[in-house]
């Protein structure tokens, strides 16, 4: 009896602490340092991700979603901080453009500055990125933003400005559900 309830209990500890792993559009898991296009789950709900200039930026630096779903965007290196080769979800990541623009600062990694709430190019190390990455559907995931621990964490969703721009924003009124494509890397 007793050897019953040790299997039982170390079955259920391996089910409950296995993690999944990010997949790809191809059904690969998504890799550590490899480049990816963050597609739309959805279709007609605009294309990949980029940066532009909003408000009274001199420097591009707002991450912004295409309008044309026909946009695959810029790719993205997607790597966990414990330093895997595979990206499991729940895990905090690092997200960064592979070509930022000339004046932002290398590497372009994402974070969501607390004046502000969108998603923009880290132009120091004063705000770290506290992203993770969740499943949402048979085919999607979201992103969700971490500061300080997981009762904190909100979806990354889409908000339009005045200027038309698809801003990526935490808590925005459209969660962002995305597939990762992979990309040939550009250097």
């Amino acid at each position: 009896m007793q050897t019953a309830f040790l299997a039982l209990f170390f079955f259920l500890f391996a089910f409950a602490t296995a993690e999944d792993t990010v997949l790809d559009t191809d059904g690969n898991p998504v890799a550590n340092g490899s480049q990816y296009y963050m597609l739309p789950a959805t279709k007609e709900t605009g294309g990949g991700f980029k940066f532009t200039r909003t408000e009274n930026e001199k420097c591009p630096l707002s991450v912004v979603q295409a309008s044309s779903e026909l946009s695959k965007g810029l790719p993205v290196i997607i790597s966990p901080r414990q330093g895997k080769d595979i990206i499991p979800t729940g895990w905090y990541v690092d997200v960064q453009f592979v070509k930022a623009p000339n004046c932002a600062p290398k590497p372009s990694v994402w974070c969501v500055p607390p004046d502000s709430y969108s998603v923009k190019i880290r132009t120091d190390g004063r705000f770290s990125s506290d992203f993770t990455i969740e499943k949402a559907s048979e085919d999607g995931y979201k992103f969700m933003h971490c500061p300080s621990h997981p009762r904190s964490c909100r979806e990354i969703g889409i908000v339009i400005d005045e200027g038309k721009n698809r801003l990526l924003k935490r808590g925005g009124e459209n969660p962002l559900i995305v597939r990762f494509k992979k990309a040939k890397a550009q250097n």
